[in-house]
């Protein structure tokens, strides 16, 4: 049995909007709808569990009259929270699970299926794709305006992680049994704790992750083609 995790509770704040980004409607859909809508069509998962805060459970509920196999669930305070959360209630039966940003609506199936392939043979699989740019690190000081310095002369060494992230379900049940800490960046920083490798499959520059205005502007016209 395969599963999927949207988060989707988070409040956006950098998108500057009073509504959380995830509801931001384009094309008649929220941004959280066409993410579902990308993992449903896919055809992969047994069960679709949607993490919301509070006040946005009606939203969610209003989803699962629309689209089968959803489930709804009550986010956390941090991330690492909403997930383990989600967790809790996957089916028994749960052997692989997907955790994909609500705001990544163009993920393909061709990502969702090279992910599930290499998770099933490895138990983890995360997409990523080579950093474009160079990589500078502020260095705070003590006038109006910070220094930075290189932080890298070879990007091939560094990649730009996306999701969804994929994990075997046990043992992604078992990671989330550790405490939380401010080092957990994603879902594989805390798959980690239990010494697992995480395996890198090839990521998608089309599959963006709608965080600011420019990115929303940029996937209304794509939604429109």
């Amino acid at each position: 049995m395969t599963s999927a995790i949207i988060v989707a509770a988070g409040s956006g704040k950098r998108m500057g909007s009073t509504l959380p980004k995830q509801f931001i409607e384009i094309n008649g859909r929220s941004i959280l709808e066409h993410t579902l809508l990308a993992l449903s069509n896919s055809a992969l998962f047994d069960e679709i569990v949607i993490v919301l805060s509070e006040e946005y459970l009606s939203k969610g509920e209003a989803l699962r009259t629309i689209y089968k196999n959803v489930k709804i669930c009550r986010g956390g305070k941090e991330r690492f929270h909403s997930v383990k959360n989600a967790i809790s209630v996957l089916n028994a039966d749960s052997k692989i699970v997907f955790i994909h940003d609500a705001v990544r609506p163009f993920v393909t199936n061709t990502l969702l299926r090279s992910c599930l392939a290499l998770a099933r043979e490895k138990g983890s699989a995360i997409p990523a794709v080579p950093l474009k740019d160079s990589i500078r690190k502020i260095v705070p000081s003590d006038s109006n305006c910070d220094s930075s310095k290189t932080v890298a002369k070879d990007r091939s060494a560094y990649l730009a992680i996306q999701t969804p992230q994929v994990f075997s379900t046990s043992k992604l049940l078992q990671a989330y049994q550790t405490e939380f800490k401010n080092t957990f960046t994603d879902d594989a920083s805390v798959f980690e704790i239990l010494g697992e490798d995480i395996f890198i499959a090839e990521g998608d520059y089309a599959n963006l992750k709608i965080t600011s205005p420019d990115d929303l502007e940029l996937a209304k016209m794509r939604l429109k083609s």
